[in-house]
């Protein structure tokens, strides 16, 4: 019975055989029509419950301290916000994916540039989930300027990542920030697209 609640039993109530049915049995994993609800039924949560949400049933549990998504069983809709130093321009296109499971966020951007789009420094967006360890390595990007593609990286920090383009100048490969002109020229339909994976 989706959508029943949560019931608090007390000494003295009678068990009946609805109430096994309901409560007992087709709840084992408590549904709430929003985390609101959970919230306001389950004032002090134990570590280790399991709860769905809304009408996909999206998994919680809780870890002690928080409610956190156990497994998204599809890709969610996010809007990536960009750095100051991207333009997107008149006609630009922006989509962006994820997938959580556990403390896992696999996310993936596809960017193009618009009319008048332009770069004046490094490229930088949004993280769907943010996380606050130490800045590392979290992805690699496909750029595409002109006639041009290129490859690199996405290293991320915080709620934000950087795109970054391979640098093959020296002995060894290394990265160097993308700017105005790194790898190439942005201008009307360049694009890139960051994947990445990468722990909250």
């Amino acid at each position: 019975m989706a959508g029943a609640g949560y019931k608090t039993y007390t000494t003295g109530d009678i068990l009946t055989a609805s109430d096994v049915q309901t409560y007992l049995q087709d709840q084992t994993v408590m549904y709430f029509g929003s985390t609101a609800t959970r919230n306001s039924a389950i004032g002090t949560p134990s570590t280790g419950m399991v709860s769905a949400i809304g009408t996909g049933g999206q998994l919680q549990y809780y870890n002690g301290t928080a409610w956190i998504d156990l497994i998204y069983a599809t890709n969610v809709a996010w809007t990536p916000t960009y750095s100051t130093t991207v333009t997107q321009g008149t006609g630009a296109v922006s989509s962006a994916t994820y997938t959580r499971v556990g403390n896992t966020v696999i996310a993936q951007v596809q960017f193009t540039f618009g009319t008048a789009g332009a770069v004046t420094g490094a490229i930088d967006f949004s993280l769907p989930v943010a996380y606050t360890s130490s800045t590392r390595f979290t992805g690699s990007v496909r750029m595409g300027i002109g006639a041009s593609t290129y490859t690199g990286s996405v290293i991320a920090s915080g709620g934000s990542a950087r795109v970054y383009a391979t640098n093959v100048a020296g002995t060894y490969a290394t990265v160097a920030l993308t700017a105005a002109a790194v790898p190439g020229t942005w201008a009307l339909n360049s694009s890139f697209i960051a994947q990445m994976i990468y722990e909250v």
